[in-house]
């Protein structure tokens, strides 16, 4: 596994260990607290809205952050965690299987950056199913591509966001 794919398992790990689906930018600071609970080392808010892609991150996390996250989901630190998923890739997976893995992982990781950069809260945005009979139709046929057109501000994201969670996700 490479560094990326090393950082998007741990993302996993906390969240489970948090108790959470999906993440927002307010569950960063209960996360900060369960970390600080469960290792006494103190992870603050933002590094954790950094970790999560809700801040622009310049430079690498520290070890001592990526120790403490590793600590919280019940390594003996970052290495510790790095050589236990490093065992656990079978020579036997595909490449398919990773392409699998890390492109469902980079759409949740986008699904949430789109939720926390909507201009209304998500939960509040028109779901605008009036879409879905037509992008279900396109699915189930052979067509290679499909339009979603309209001027800017006008929603196309959201209603991908949307559909990404009707069709993909849940």
């Amino acid at each position: 596994m490479n560094a990326n794919e090393l950082l998007i398992e741990l993302r996993k790990f906390v969240l489970i260990k948090s108790g959470l689906r999906n993440i927002d930018p307010a569950h960063c600071k209960v996360i900060s607290e369960y970390v600080f609970q469960e290792t006494k080392n103190y992870v603050s808010e933002t590094t954790i809205k950094r970790f999560f892609g809700f801040a622009n991150t310049l430079h690498k996390f520290s070890l001592f952050t990526l120790n403490s996250l590793s600590q919280y989901i019940g390594y003996a630190d970052w290495n510790a965690f790095c050589k236990e998923k490093e065992n656990q890739i079978l020579p036997s997976q595909s490449i398919w299987q990773t392409i699998k893995l890390t492109a469902k992982s980079i759409t949740e990781l986008a699904l949430v950056t789109k939720k926390n950069n909507s201009g209304v809260p998500f939960n509040y945005t028109a779901n605008r199913n009036f879409y879905y009979p037509d992008f279900d139709y396109f699915l189930k046929n052979s067509y290679q591509f499909t339009t979603i057109s309209a001027q800017p501000g006008q929603g196309k994201s959201i209603l991908i966001a949307h559909m990404v969670e009707h069709f993909f996700l849940f």
